[in-house]
């Protein structure tokens, strides 16, 4: 699973940890697994925070974000698929899902 913040803050690579809202999701099929994408904002960025569903933004955004998916992959020698952005409740069970799994790997869960 991998995260998309949205923020104007430039983020460099010593700021991989922040706190992020999400606000939903998509599914992106890469060698014909489901590989799950969240799609957040950053917490503090007053510029994003009008953002609270995949439904706030631009219909072209959701292009650009498909195009970006296909195009990078190619680098690598893959195609993907990128499959219907989701709701929060979408991303929120993902998200737990993922949790999951994570903690069960390092013998965590209660």
């Amino acid at each position: 699973m991998d995260i998309l913040v949205l923020t104007e803050r430039t983020i460099t690579s010593g700021d991989i940890i922040l706190e992020a809202i999400p606000i939903g999701g998509f599914r992106m099929i890469d060698k014909n697994e489901a590989d799950d994408k969240i799609i957040a904002v950053a917490n503090t960025d007053i510029t994003q925070s009008h953002l609270h569903s995949v439904a706030d933004l631009p219909q072209h955004f959701f292009k650009e974000l498909e195009n970006f998916f296909e195009e990078y992959t190619k680098l690598e020698n893959k195609k993907v698929e990128v499959n219907n952005f989701e709701s929060l409740s979408s991303a929120d069970n993902s998200i737990q899902i993922h949790l999951n799994r994570y903690l069960q790997s390092r013998n965590i869960m209660p």
